[in-house]
């Protein structure tokens, strides 16, 4: 393979290991002593995890809506069985409408406490699948094939 090539792939692995420790890392500063520490301090910490988070779904569940560049699970990994992080639809409207969004639902229809129950519950699945993700790549056999068009539609810069 071409330097070209492998910077594309180091390229998307990068992204999509950024994404798993920015979930991790938002979700540790939520709860430290800054996190709690009022509202100006809470809010944007919440905002950073329920948006990875919504990324973290959508990579390992496969958005609804899917496009060239979107990348999840299925196109990094051969097998990508027991993968799947349980989302009710109820759970997921509320992440998609809450996260870098201004809309009515957001401020008259999220139901915070559901939200928040949500939130801690799914906490520890996604971080095993993010643990058994990050095992996984280690192994070449575990990727899917691509070729340069593929990253290069991955990385946006397809036709």
């Amino acid at each position: 393979m071409s330097g070209w090539y492998d910077s594309m792939k180091t390229c998307i692995f990068e992204h999509i290991i950024y994404e798993m420790n920015m979930y991790r890392y938002s979700w540790n500063l939520l709860h430290s002593p800054c996190g709690q520490h009022g509202q100006v301090m809470h809010n944007p910490l919440y905002e950073s995890h329920v948006l990875h988070l919504r990324n973290m779904i959508d990579f390992f569940n496969m958005p609804h809506r899917v496009f060239d560049d979107d990348i999840y699970i299925s196109k990094v990994l051969v097998n990508c069985d027991g993968y799947s992080v349980p989302v009710e639809d109820r759970f997921r409207k509320m992440i998609n409408k809450s996260a870098q969004h201004l809309t009515t639902y957001r401020a008259e229809a999220l139901d915070k406490d559901y939200l928040s129950q949500e939130i801690n519950k799914i906490y520890p699945i996604i971080c095993e699948r993010i643990e058994r993700f990050e095992k996984d790549i280690q192994n070449p056999d575990n990727l899917q094939e691509k070729s340069r068009e593929d990253y290069e539609k991955m990385l946006g810069n397809g036709a």
